[in-house]
């Protein structure tokens, strides 16, 4: 009888597990969210929206809701194409809309009468101001990663151009007991007043925290490696957890249709 309720607690286990990883995920993945009307302004109920990744070439399709809305989850980090179409309406098409790391893009779409034959491509439709949360947060891009001088090419160190962080050369405490119970890191920062250790580092959706040295990295990826960087230094969102100082959310490249 023991040794069977040893065995039926291994379901609960397991479903803790996978918990955890869905949890992870949340940390990479990104959304698209918008309005479909028509030239009166009113909502588009039941269009179909297909939301594609211009560099793997992947699709999503959902459908506008009664009130004209739909949402697109789970999306990797890149550049996106929306299209729209409905009865009686021009296709639409929203081009360059551009996703970041753990972000929600808004990306509204107004149709206008005529055959689903015709098409109508609008260049830059995301908004450039983000309206769907209120965290204080900023993505940094590879492009900016490799144009921007880097002293030991530690990307972390892009962390200081964000509003409220400082760079420091305090010294984070160290799990070791004395004497060696304090280290000064050479690339140290902190966010609206907290202390360096009480940073939060992330990488590909799991902890890179270096446990040893508090409010350090534990893995330093390499420059020509990182895609994204996204630095939250406020109201950032519960699921973090842990820390008080600043989200350093680092997104690794991925593989494209692109030779």
């Amino acid at each position: 009888m023991k040794r069977l309720g040893q065995l039926a607690r291994w379901p609960t286990f397991a479903g803790l597990i996978f918990l955890c990883v869905a949890a992870y995920a949340q940390f990479t993945e990104n959304t698209i969210v918008g309005h479909v009307s028509d030239s009166s302004g009113a909502a588009a109920v039941g269009a179909k929206v297909q939301v594609t990744n211009v560099s793997t070439g992947i699709s999503t399709e959902t459908e506008t809701d009664s009130s004209g809305f739909y949402r697109v989850l789970h999306l990797q980090p890149g550049t996106y194409s929306v299209t729209v179409t409905a009865a009686g309406f021009k296709k639409t098409v929203l081009e360059n809309i551009q996703v970041n790391v753990n972000n929600t893009t808004r990306a509204d779409a107004q149709l206008k009468p005529g055959q689903v034959v015709e098409t109508v491509e609008v260049t830059g439709a995301a908004a450039l101001v983000q309206t769907e949360e209120g965290r204080l947060s900023d993505t940094v891009t590879s492009r900016e990663v490799n144009a921007l001088p880097l002293n030991g090419r530690q990307v972390c160190q892009l962390a200081y151009l964000e509003p409220g962080v400082t760079s420091t050369t305090a010294k984070v405490v160290s799990s070791v007991p004395a004497p060696t119970s304090s280290v000064t890191f050479d690339f140290g920062f902190i966010a609206n007043g907290a202390t360096p250790r009480g940073n939060n580092f992330r990488l590909d959706c799991t902890p890179n925290n270096n446990e040893w040295l508090g409010g350090t990295p534990l893995v330093y990826p390499s420059l020509e490696a990182v895609e994204e960087m996204q630095v939250q230094t406020l109201n950032y969102s519960a699921e973090y957890g842990r820390n008080n100082g600043a989200v350093i959310n680092i997104i690794t490249k991925s593989g494209s249709n692109k030779p």
